[in-house]
């Protein structure tokens, strides 16, 4: 098919029932699951890269390339970059707040994702670099770099630190 419904035509209600059904009453011939997936990987039908969420697959390659499995992005990062690496690279929402530093984010998650995980020696947090700059000024967040940060990748406008050990159980 090859035309692209970009995200900037979609944007965030594409996940929505009702824009949905508005896609595909425009376009017959696209099925449901090539709207969220042109969503979240931005890809278009025929596996191109294009759109917002393009860079995503180039930090999900390169998180698996150094071997990173385990960590976490703010909800869409974390998303994509699950879905395209076909959960070989489990990320989990965060929040990231000047004040409160990177939280959990609950929604549509399992307690348990941010918990140790068995066999998992290095966690990673992948922010976008505005995302990580927000953080400078966060005490905890600035503690546990201090503390426990291995390293910190770039790769495609992401900063990925690397832990040795699961962040939301340093105390």
């Amino acid at each position: 098919m090859g035309f692209i419904v970009t995200a900037a035509f979609i944007g965030r209600v594409a996940l929505h029932h009702r824009a949905a059904h508005m896609i595909y009453d425009l376009f017959p011939e696209v099925r449901a699951e090539e709207i969220l997936v042109s969503r979240f990987t931005g890809m278009d039908f025929d596996g191109h890269i294009a759109g917002e969420l393009g860079g995503n697959a180039a930090v999900a390659d390169f998180l698996e390339a150094q071997g990173l499995e385990y960590g976490y992005a703010t909800f869409w990062n974390s998303q994509s970059l699950t879905l395209i690496s076909n959960s070989d690279v489990r990320v989990r929402g965060v929040n990231v707040t000047s004040k409160d530093g990177v939280t959990p984010y609950y929604y549509q998650t399992n307690i348990t994702w941010y918990e140790d995980q068995d066999g998992v020696e290095k966690y990673f947090v992948a922010l976008t670099n505005y995302e990580a700059s927000v953080l400078n000024y966060n005490s905890k967040w600035n503690f546990i770099k201090e503390t426990h940060l291995l390293e910190t990748l770039d790769c495609e406008g992401f900063k990925i630190f690397v832990f040795d050990t699961n962040i939301f159980t340093v105390e």
